[in-house]
């Protein structure tokens, strides 16, 4: 954890990771300057929360599948979210990565793409 305050002080850990061993006190200009930099620096690269992992491999999951299984076969995103235990804005935004990634513009077209790509039985 790095604290910087007013572009003047920063507030490094002593241990990098255990806060609890105290810290240590930057004062030098230039190197405020360099850790405010490093910081900026960070934040522009950084992705929103959640973002990252999104991307990876949606629908791949146990239960991501199940909810491939259960829409399938015609259920409601209330009624799959209701149960898998899931929140029915959390099915949403999981069929909206699953669209996003395969390319389909309905959720037609991600029916057939999940079929396609063998993530439905046979019987679906």
């Amino acid at each position: 954890m790095l604290l910087v305050v007013v572009r003047e002080v920063a507030l490094l850990p002593r241990v990098v990771g255990d806060p609890s061993q105290g810290a240590i006190e930057v004062r030098s200009p230039a190197l405020v300057a360099a850790l405010v930099d490093h910081v900026e620096m960070v934040w522009l690269l950084a992705e929103p929360f959640g973002e990252a992992r999104r991307r990876e491999a949606p629908l791949t999951s146990a239960t991501s599948r199940q909810l491939l299984q259960m829409l399938a076969s015609g259920a409601t995103d209330e009624s799959a979210a209701r149960r898998l235990g899931l929140s029915t804005r959390t099915v949403r935004r999981l069929m909206s990565d699953f669209m996003a990634q395969t390319g389909a513009t309905s959720r037609f077209q991600a029916g057939v793409e999940a079929a396609r790509r063998g993530l439905l039985d046979a019987r679906d």
